[in-house]
C-alpha cells in the first residue's frame, strides 16, 4: 500500500495593510499554535500568553505552531487580520487583551 498523502493547500490572509511587519524566532517554554499570543514572564521566558498565570505580559503572536522549548517564528510589529489571532472568548478581557497588543505595535481588524 502506498504512503501517499494528499495535500491541501489553502491560502489564508492574515496581514491587513502596510504596517511594518517585524518578526523573529522565539524559544517558547509551553507549545503554541499559529495565532497564539506569546507572553513573557518576570525571568525573559516566552510561552502562551495567560493573563492569571506565567506569561502574563503581551509580546508577539504566534506565526507558526511549535513544541515547548522549540523556536517558534513569531511576529513582532504587523497590522493583522482579527480572525488570525486566537483571542479569549470573554469579550471584556478580548477587548483588554487587544488594548494590550496595541500598545506594543500589534493591530488586529
Amino acid at each position: 500500500m502506498p504512503n501517499n498523502k494528499k495535500f491541501t493547500n489553502v491560502e489564508k490572509q492574515i496581514f491587513f495593510g502596510d504596517y511594518p511587519l517585524i518578526s523573529q524566532p522565539l524559544t517558547v517554554k509551553t507549545a503554541v499554535e499559529a495565532g497564539d499570543v506569546i507572553g513573557v514572564d518576570a525571568s525573559g521566558n516566552y510561552g502562551k500568553y495567560n493573563k492569571s498565570a506565567t506569561y502574563t505580559t503581551p509580546y508577539a503572536i504566534a506565526y507558526e505552531g511549535a513544541e515547548a522549548s522549540k523556536q517558534c517564528s513569531a511576529i513582532l510589529t504587523a497590522y493583522l487580520v482579527e480572525s488570525f489571532v486566537l483571542l479569549p472568548s470573554d469579550p471584556t478581557e478580548k477587548l483588554k487583551l487587544k488594548q494590550e497588543l496595541r500598545k506594543i505595535g500589534l493591530f488586529l481588524r
